[in-house]
């Protein structure tokens, strides 16, 4: 374990343990030596120009229409918010959607469709916070 590995019968104390319980606690969600592991793995294949995508042929996702407001557009609606907590969100590259299918700059997109918030307001808004 990562524990195992960093303490190595050593006495850590202060700062030091503050980092390896850090360690421990992220080890345990998510798996480092893993983790590393596929880190250099996919650090080797950039150096050698693999393709991370070859034989992968994109597609348009099948998806439903929702009437704003409607019944079917409420309960889809009342899914999404249950399951919001386990989205995680990352700011995009700058820089124009017309590969999303969207005229305007990305980070103008909107989050969700309760208040319409775009991505870069609710970005700030959680950086202020």
């Amino acid at each position: 374990t990562v524990r195992q590995s960093l303490e190595n019968g050593t006495i850590i104390q202060g700062r030091d343990r503050d980092i390896l319980d850090a360690l421990v606690e992220l080890d345990a969600r998510l798996d480092l030596v893993t983790y590393t592991q596929t880190a250099k793995r996919l650090l080797k294949d950039a150096t050698n120009k693999v393709n991370p995508l070859e034989g992968w042929t994109p597609s348009v996702p099948q998806g439903d229409l929702l009437e704003a407001h409607s019944e079917q557009w409420r309960a889809m609606e009342r899914v999404g918010l249950r399951e919001v907590g386990k989205c995680a969100f990352v700011l995009v590259a700058g820089g124009l959607g017309e590969r999303l299918g969207y005229d305007g700059i990305k980070v103008s997109l909107p989050t969700e469709s309760t208040t319409g918030t775009c991505y870069l307001e609710l970005y700030i808004k959680t950086i202020l916070a």
